[in-house]
């Protein structure tokens, strides 16, 4: 029960002060006085003692503990050979221990992602301080320069007229492309270690393709209503940091496929490799609260010439092809359930190397100056035990995102002149975008991924047909431009006299006639009766539509030469 007295100080009126605690024993005489008293120092001269009686028994209290809890005595072996070697490729700089930057690259084979999200300035410094680690002391780096010209607004088929501008301008209907008017980072400098993510797998040949980033990543493929990347792992870490140059929302794993990053060894000598790229990705502009805008660059083409060990890089670059007229596929949502799409084009998007890498140490500056030009490397001059050309690695990276340019899609005009000459049919493909790149609009991507990818419809087109595809623009401009004969403006008059939007697909003569066409939606748009497989018909519906319409166009040219 609570006391009901007052609380005093001691000396104060009221209860005395209490009494002092006395030692045990201590009777409070005059005798006390000369009694030893047990100081502090006498704690520190014990220490020594005390530490070398626990170190000593340490092992002995170890082993009595392990078998009181059952495991027996401790075992002792040497560690597997196979074992030792895995520890000596991380152990870099073999002093025989795992320092944090020799653990990190185990952390990233291991595919651990270190990072929640990708989607801010802050993440994105986490993932620049993780790439940067690679850079280390008397290690190599490299400088990367990035340079990007804003797309070209009068290349949309929303703004080339004005009347669409009644529904609002650019920046009000598409505030996150008109605001990208610069590079994130114009410049950084990367060890040459983060790019061995390029390096050719073990037992890989000249020409022979493999993935950086793998294409088939579960789970991982963005929606259309996501604003910020998932955390990247793996190869992907590298990979964001340096495309996030360009703009800090960049998805390294794309909606729509072929995905992922390709490479291919095109040369190899005794020290070096060079390495042809292709890497598909995109970005999303836009934060709340104005929808997702998704800007998807055709490809990015790259090349490096990096040693064997990734200790030093001769040469790297990785750029927007801008050889078509149109390079960027752009999809915004306008509502919940509505969206709308685009094609354009950008003049600059690239990355590069100011020189080659150098041997970094605490003193070496690193030049914030970007060159006027692009610098040439001497690296023309090596020369290499076993090549393929350029050319030919690119068709390699082609074919394997792409597996209908198994079959040879030639330019519009060339196509016709081929077909003359072999005797054969022409196969044309007239579309709004590209065929063979992530500027393509979805009823050509799923001309590509299907039909024209399976086998029977590639052997009936390698044996009647010269097939092409071609941009709308393009065929345009051959009947604008002067400097195309009459011959020719004629034969694209009449395939574009038969274009629908978006695609249209076409058996055309050699002399320009068009024998059949179709719009691709239309080819996409399946009955009942061709959804209805028989017990003997393994093929897909659409793709035996797609033979149908070639055998069409045969019997056409058939009847008519008879």
């Amino acid at each position: 029960m609570p006391s009901n007295k007052k609380a005093v100080k001691a000396g104060e009126k009221g209860e005395p002060p209490p009494a002092q605690p006395q030692p045990p024993g201590d009777d409070n005489t005059s005798n006390n006085a000369s009694a030893p008293k047990f100081c502090s120092w006498h704690l520190l001269a014990l220490l020594p003692i005390i530490l070398a009686f626990v170190i000593y028994h340490i092992p002995t209290l170890h082993e009595e503990y392990m078998a009181r809890m059952g495991y027996g005595e401790v075992p002792q072996y040497e560690i597997p050979a196979p074992a030792m070697n895995h520890f000596r490729i991380y152990d870099a700089n073999a002093d025989g221990n795992i320092d944090p930057y020799e653990f990190m690259q185990i952390i990233q084979d291991l595919n651990i992602s270190l990072f929640e999200t990708a989607g801010n300035e802050s993440s994105l410094r986490e993932v620049y301080s993780f790439v940067d680690a690679a850079l280390g002391p008397d290690k190599e780096g490299i400088t990367v320069m990035a340079e990007y010209v804003p797309l070209d607004l009068k290349t949309m088929s929303k703004f080339t007229n004005k009347d669409q501008f009644l529904f609002g301008s650019p920046d009000q209907l598409l505030p996150g492309l008109v605001k990208w008017k610069n590079v994130h980072h114009p410049i950084h400098t990367f060890g040459t270690g983060n790019f061995k993510i390029f390096l050719p797998p073990e037992g890989k040949q000249v020409g022979e393709p493999y993935y950086v980033v793998d294409s088939e990543y579960f789970g991982r493929r963005p929606h259309m209503n996501v604003y910020y990347p998932p955390a990247p792992r793996g190869n992907e870490v590298f990979l964001h940091a340096i495309l996030s140059m360009f703009h800090p929302n960049v998805f390294v794993n794309t909606r729509f496929g072929p995905r992922g990053t390709l490479a291919v060894l095109r040369a190899e000598n005794d020290t070096f490799y060079d390495i042809v790229i292709r890497s598909h990705i995109e970005f999303q502009l836009n934060t709340e609260p104005s929808y997702p805008f998704w800007f998807t660059p055709a490809q990015l083409a790259g090349r490096l010439i990096i040693s064997k060990d990734a200790s030093h890089i001769e040469y790297f670059e990785m750029s927007l092809p801008t050889k078509n007229a149109l390079n960027i596929d752009m999809e915004w949502l306008t509502g919940p359930d509505q969206n709308e799409v685009d094609i354009g084009f950008v003049p600059k998007m690239k990355l590069y190397s100011s020189s080659p890498s150098i041997l970094f140490t605490d003193n070496t500056e690193v030049s914030i100056e970007v060159p006027d030009s692009q610098p040439v490397y001497p690296f023309h001059e090596l020369s290499w035990n076993n090549e393929i050309s350029v050319d030919e690695a690119v068709i390699k990276l082609e074919k394997t995102l792409y597996p209908f340019k198994e079959v040879p899609y030639l330019p519009f005009l060339e196509a016709f002149d081929t077909a003359k000459k072999e005797n054969k049919l022409i196969h044309s493909i007239i579309l709004w975008g590209a065929l063979d790149d992530q500027s393509c609009c979805g009823s050509g991507r799923t001309l590509r991924d299907g039909p024209l990818g399976c086998s029977p419809v590639k052997n009936l087109l390698t044996e009647r047909f010269v097939s092409s595809w071609s941009f709308v623009k393009d065929v345009q401009d051959i009947i604008n431009n002067s400097t195309y004969s009459p011959e020719e403006k004629k034969l694209a008059q009449l395939s574009l006299d038969s274009y629908n939007f978006p695609v249209e697909m076409m058996v055309v003569a050699p002399d320009g006639e068009v024998l059949v066409h179709s719009n691709a939606n239309s080819l996409l748009h399946l009955s009942e009766e061709e959804t209805s497989l028989t017990p003997f018909e393994t093929e897909q519906p659409l793709n035996i539509k797609y033979k149908k319409f070639l055998q069409e166009g045969i019997s056409k040219f058939e009847s008519k030469t008879i």
